[in-house]
């Protein structure tokens, strides 16, 4: 019940954005079909987010990557974006972890 309402207020902004967070990106679909979200709802957000995906990252792909810097630490590069979209899911974690510690004693 809790994702049902969660969706109906903010259903179509998650799906968008859920599109840029890793993990996220996996459960939002299914959530979305559990929570019975109109399935023409989620087509049209769901093309709006990888619309937006696939500009954005094609974009920033090509301008960044003519820049010497950033062609010769690539890897580098690549690693750290990974790491940093691993922090968010990384503090939820800890969070977590905290609060049940906390729990129970």
């Amino acid at each position: 019940k809790a994702a049902e309402n969660f969706l109906d207020r903010h259903g179509g902004i998650t799906i968008v954005i859920g599109r840029f967070i890793p993990f996220i990106r996996t459960f939002v679909p299914f959530v979305s079909g559990a929570s019975k979200m109109h399935y023409g709802t989620f087509i049209r957000y769901n093309f709006l987010g990888g619309f937006l995906w696939v500009t954005l990252f094609a974009a920033l792909g090509f301008f960044f990557g003519n820049i010497p810097v950033v062609q010769e630490h690539f890897s580098l590069i690549v690693l750290a974006i990974i790491l940093i979209s691993v922090v968010p899911v990384l503090i939820i974690w800890i969070k977590k972890k905290l609060v049940l510690k906390k729990e129970l004693g």
